[in-house]
């Protein structure tokens, strides 16, 4: 029987949970006149951004964490632990079309983190093709904003 250490199963529960696409509340409805709530923003991103970073820049900002990724040794467990961390903060700030790419990928390295603690063999499969498919949907949406995604590490 297989060992799982209890805060990687707490640490992962929250995240699963994050990856899964939710649909935003509608607004209540009121009988007061509305203003438009609309705001240029909003306008300029069909995808309802939702963090503080655009879609090209979440899109760069992806890149450059799967090159540090890339770069860190596979039993560099702090350097990992960082990344995750990296990951989870930066899928606040990033346009919701591309969170699930971000929260899917910090628990691959989280995964990989886990088996340089010697707590686990890596990342699961699942866990591989969940970070496949959204980074294959992600790549439609940065490619027309000049950036091709890369992932040099699964």
């Amino acid at each position: 029987m297989k060992k799982t250490n209890l805060w990687t199963t707490l640490a992962l529960m929250p995240l699963l949970a994050a990856c899964a696409p939710t649909a935003p509340a509608p607004a209540p409805a009121t009988s007061e006149p509305a203003e438009s709530a609309t705001t240029p923003a909003d306008e300029a991103s069909p995808s309802g951004s939702s963090g503080s970073l655009s879609m090209k820049e979440g899109c760069e900002k992806f890149n450059a964490l799967d090159e540090k990724l890339a770069a860190l040794q596979p039993t560099d467990k702090k350097g990992l632990l960082d990344l995750w961390g990296e990951f989870d903060q930066a899928s606040d700030a990033v346009p919701y079309d591309l969170q699930g790419l971000y929260k899917s990928m910090s628990i691959v390295v989280l995964g990989y983190q886990g088996k340089a603690a010697g707590q686990g063999g890596g990342p699961s499969k699942q866990d591989k093709d969940l970070v496949s498919e959204h980074f294959l949907r992600a790549s439609g949406l940065c490619t027309p904003e000049g950036v091709t995604l890369t992932l040099k590490v699964l």
